[in-house]
Parts: C-alpha cells; sequence; structure tokens
C-alpha cells in the first residue's frame, strides 16, 4: 500500500475546503506537513493534526512568504516531496462587468500563485531528483461558466503552466499534474453562488450536477492519487473529479 511515511508536503491554500481535506488525508498516511494560509485559523488546523504539521501565515502572492514557509518547512522537516496548489478566489462577472482589479486579484491569486509556489519548490525538487506537484484547476477551466471570465481564464491558465512545468521538469523525476474538481461542498463554491445569485443560466448548470455537489475529502482522495506510485506514468496530465459534469 503506498504510504507517504518520511515524505514532507507543502500545502497552499491549506484552511480552504479541499485545502484542508488534503492536509487530514495526507496526515493519515504518514507525511509531515508545511500548511500555508493566509487565514490565521491555520495554526488551529496544524495544531488539531498534531506535531508532524507547521502552520505558516502568509500571501500565496508573496515571494517572500513563499521563501519564509518553504525554510522553515525545510529546516524542521529536511526535505518537501509533494506540493498541493490549493489557493483560490474567484470575482464573478462577464468580461464587461470586471473590473481590472478584480481581473488581476484573481490572476494574482490563481495563477501567480501557483507560479511562485512552484518557483520556490522546485530548486528543492530539484536538488533531491524527486517532487510530485499536483495544482489545482476546475472543471470550470475546461468548460466555462456564465460570468465568470476571471476565474475560468486563470484556471485555464493553471492548466497550461502545470503541463509546461510537466515538460521542463519531467526528466528530472519531478512529476506536475493538474486536478480539476467539480462543484464541492465549500466555501468557494458558496461564494460563487453567493456572486452570481439564482440567475436562469447557473439554475440550469446546478441542475446538470449528475452526482450533485462534490464532498472536499472525496477530491482530496484524487490528490492523494496523483502523488503516489499509482500514477506514475502520468505528467502533465488533467484529471477531472467532477462527478460526471464535463461528462455531458
Amino acid at each position: 500500500m503506498f504510504t507517504l511515511k518520511g515524505h514532507t508536503t507543502f500545502i497552499t491554500g491549506a484552511y480552504g475546503g479541499l485545502g484542508a481535506a488534503c492536509a487530514k488525508l495526507f496526515a493519515q498516511q504518514g507525511s509531515n506537513l508545511i500548511l500555508f494560509d493566509k487565514n490565521e485559523n491555520i495554526v488551529n488546523l496544524a495544531e488539531e493534526i498534531g506535531t508532524n504539521a507547521i502552520a505558516f501565515v502568509g500571501d500565496v502572492t508573496s515571494e517572500i512568504d513563499l521563501e519564509k514557509a518553504i525554510s522553515l518547512g525545510v529546516t524542521q522537516f529536511g526535505s518537501i516531496e509533494n506540493m498541493i496548489c490549493c489557493s483560490g478566489i474567484v470575482r464573478a462577472g462577464a468580461v464587461t462587468d470586471t473590473k481590472i482589479s478584480d481581473w488581476q486579484n484573481v490572476f494574482d491569486v490563481n495563477v501567480l500563485g501557483v507560479y511562485l509556489s512552484c518557483k520556490e519548490v522546485l530548486p528543492i525538487m530539484e536538488a533531491q531528483e524527486y517532487g510530485r506537484i499536483v495544482t489545482i484547476s476546475s472543471h470550470f477551466g475546461l468548460v466555462g461558466a456564465p460570468r465568470l471570465a476571471a476565474y475560468n481564464a486563470s484556471k485555464g491558465a493553471v492548466i497550461q503552466l502545470t503541463k509546461s512545468i510537466a515538460l521542463d521538469y519531467g526528466r528530472k523525476n519531478i512529476r506536475a499534474n493538474c486536478l480539476c474538481p467539480g462543484m464541492m461542498k465549500s466555501d468557494m463554491f458558496k461564494n460563487i453562488l453567493k456572486q452570481v445569485g439564482n440567475a436562469r443560466d447557473w439554475v440550469d448548470l446546478m441542475r446538470g450536477l449528475p452526482t450533485g455537489e462534490l464532498e472536499p475529502e472525496d477530491i482530496a482522495k484524487s490528490a492523494l492519487f496523483l502523488v503516489s506510485s499509482a500514477s506514475n506514468t502520468m505528467n502533465g496530465s488533467v484529471l477531472v473529479a467532477d462527478g460526471g459534469y464535463t461528462a455531458r
């Protein structure tokens, strides 16, 4: 059976629904954890998980914060084998409704944050000749959704960034794959619904969920699969975990 014992996993956005689910699941599998989030409650999550988890309160768009967190993790645990990039935000609006500041904010967190996180951890993975990176996009990075122009575009960019990392670092035993979850029971999804309201196009989207909203804990299992030896043949792949939404 695959185990993460002796591995260290760095998770950004670790206090969110999927980030926290990954943290708890990976801890159960024996991984040390570096939990990174701007929410100060991340400290409480680390304490809940136990002695193999450390928390860092920081901004995923800050290279300095990421450097400090990764340095802290390496000092504590000696290495970083896995990275899960869960940080993300949403600002609803069609193109003409989206303020430039909102567009930039979404791309800063959803794309720049992934770039900076990978930029800081890749030298460590190169030196140890081992690394597993899982970026989190969305099924809306593949098929889109109404009035989510910035979010859709940013999640599409994450997919292409992941493929680029896979091509550039695959020969160094570093695999990068992209996980595209569907609509999860999470604060992120609640925030989307709050912003778009009960418009007809979104009511129709909700009716199109073959299995209903998904549990973050189930999506976390897909992230675990992508860092495991069971997915050794996958690099630059896009794993869609949306309950059948994009099968239509």
